[in-house]
């Protein structure tokens, strides 16, 4: 049976545009799914966001600016410790952990020493779900200790889709194999049947 190479080609090219519109459609789904996950999140019960936490009449407190995390965008982290009196405690020494919830792994860790009792860190999410802060204060000059105070805050953290043009140079790559196998396929197929047709008339003048 004779192939068509015009037959091909136009097989060759739906074939990839199929591929391409499979590609967007899984992109496009991705993106509502993640839309959709965000509106669950969001009509779900808030967890609780504890900004501060006390101990024999010391308190940390924290705040966050902004109050929730971007991918790639940095957040602020600023604390104190406080006596019972509202004045700021010197010689803080703190452990700041950010922890990946969903995965339950440590991201980040750091220890700080505040002379003057306060700290602020900025911290990059590279990931679109919670985390997890974790803060540990304790004194860093024996002579004036105080209770080790140690605060958890749930940070929510908006995922980012990848920008078009990274979008459309991933889908020209997930395409680029098929238009070569296509554009190396129908040469050899047309080969074929001339082979074929070759064969057939010397085994015909050989009988």
């Amino acid at each position: 049976m004779s192939r068509n190479p015009v037959a091909m080609l136009i097989a060759g090219l739906a074939a990839i545009v199929a591929i391409a519109l499979l590609v967007v459609a899984f992109l496009g789904e991705g993106q509502r799914g993640g839309a959709h996950v965000a509106e669950e999140h969001e009509a779900a019960a808030p967890a609780p966001r504890q900004n501060n936490v006390t101990s024999g009449g010391y308190r940390l407190a924290i705040s966050l600016s902004p109050d929730a995390g971007v991918v790639g965008e940095v957040v602020t982290i600023t604390g104190r410790v406080t006596d019972a009196s509202g004045q700021p405690v010197r010689n803080v020494r703190y452990e700041l952990i950010s922890h990946h919830l969903e995965d339950d792994v440590p991201i980040f860790r750091s220890t700080i020493v505040a002379p003057d009792g306060t700290f602020s860190w900025g911290n990059q999410f590279w990931d679109g779900t919670e985390h997890e802060l974790r803060i540990t204060a304790s004194s860093a000059d024996p002579a004036a200790s105080f209770p080790q105070l140690r605060l958890v805050r749930v940070v929510d953290v908006e995922p980012l889709p990848p920008p078009v043009g990274v979008q459309v140079r991933a889908l020209l790559w997930l395409l680029l194999p098929v238009a070569l196998g296509t554009a190396i396929g129908i040469p050899l197929g047309l080969r074929a049947p001339a082979r074929r047709v070759t064969n057939l008339r010397q085994t015909t003048a050989t009988a």
